[in-house]
């Protein structure tokens, strides 16, 4: 899910809210003076990347529009780009079973067009929304594929991308010797492309594969020379991961108040993205430092914290279906769909 995310989102400019509205205006004003379909699906699509990860709800609303008038104008290239933003929202709003839906619907036009470097970007996103599931030979079976096509294609921009969800997927199924094999592939690839973002997340998924292996002192070494890097990209995701790693370490090295502050920042941090798994996470952690510390009651409130949180998100789950037939139910009185078509839609 986070690769995904990122390298969907790293072409964006962090906007200040005012540029970003202004920007939002002049888009919908264009879209308000546009008259042909293929002009309005664009306009509709650069307005979904505007709100991506802050609205998420407002980037599938946008993105399930142009994706209905790209269809009913017969625009490809539309409707792969549609389809694409509708995953990309349900996977930051938590709901993987419907971004994997979208995805594969992509993946279905694209390999129309295989070889592309399209295809790899969607093979390798399904197999990060099967990691996401847990089910990891299913991710492996599309990284793979992925893999294939970046070999096929000489598409060497892709080669880190590939190496680091191998490296995730293998770190998940417990087996960190194999996950560093790969985490090492994408660092140097990294280094070798002075990117300064892809070694922060290098450099934390180097750690996570430590931490799995049970060597405390490189993983910790690792979590400390990311962060920087993921500081300066202002990476909320693996920050937020780096510093769950370093209070797990120092929890584990019996450093309680060294491992609470670090819990803490990851916890304020996935409170301010609305991380709703690291939450949970950060909330753990804190528990179990606190019962550990034999204080009791900061062991129950933030055990509290995590129970709420759980039930807040299997509510959400529920939610999302309805409020998904509410969208499609708005756009069908916006636009002319016949009434067999809204039928389907509605299923």
């Amino acid at each position: 899910m986070k690769y995904l995310l990122f390298l969907s989102l790293q072409l964006l400019m962090i906007l200040p809210v005012s540029a970003q509205n202004h920007q939002i205006d002049s888009l919908s004003a264009a879209y308000s003076r546009a008259k042909a379909d293929t002009s309005r699906v664009d306009i509709l699509i650069d307005l979904g990347d505007l709100y991506a990860q802050n609205k998420p709800d407002s980037e599938l609303f946008k993105a399930r529009q142009a994706l209905f008038i790209s269809r009913k104008a017969k625009y490809p290239t539309g409707e792969r780009r549609a389809l694409k933003q509708m995953a990309e929202a349900y996977q930051f709003m938590g709901n993987y079973p419907l971004a994997l839906q979208f995805y594969l619907e992509r993946l279905k036009l694209d390999e129309q067009y295989q070889g592309s470097e399209e295809e790899v970007v969607t093979l390798l996103s399904v197999a990060n929304l099967y990691l996401s599931e847990k089910d990891f030979q299913q991710a492996l079976n599309y990284a793979k594929k992925g893999e294939e096509r970046i070999n096929r294609g000489q598409f060497k921009d892709y080669r880190w991308y590939n190496d680091m969800v191998f490296g995730e997927i293998y770190e998940k199924m417990n087996n960190p010797r194999q996950a560093l094999v790969y985490d090492e592939l994408a660092y140097r690839l990294a280094l070798a492309n002075g990117n300064k973002a892809w070694l922060g997340m290098s450099l934390n998924n180097t750690g996570n594969a430590y931490l799995k292996a049970g060597d405390l002192p490189q993983a910790l070494q690792h979590y400390h020379l990311g962060i920087p890097y993921l500081l300066a990209d202002q990476n909320a995701s693996f920050l937020c991961e780096s510093y769950q790693g370093i209070a797990t370490i120092k929890f584990r090295s019996g450093q309680p108040d060294s491992a609470l502050g670090y819990a803490k920042k990851s916890l304020a941090l996935a409170i301010d993205r609305n991380f709703s798994e690291k939450y949970i996470r950060a909330c753990e952690l804190l528990t179990e430092v606190y019962k550990k510390q034999h204080q009791p009651d900061s062991a129950l409130a933030y055990l509290s914290k995590v129970v709420v949180m759980k039930d807040s998100v299997y509510s959400q789950e529920k939610e999302k279906q309805i409020i998904g037939k509410q969208l499609i139910q708005l756009l069908i009185n916006s636009f002319y769909i016949p009434a067999g078509i809204q039928w389907i839609m509605l299923i």
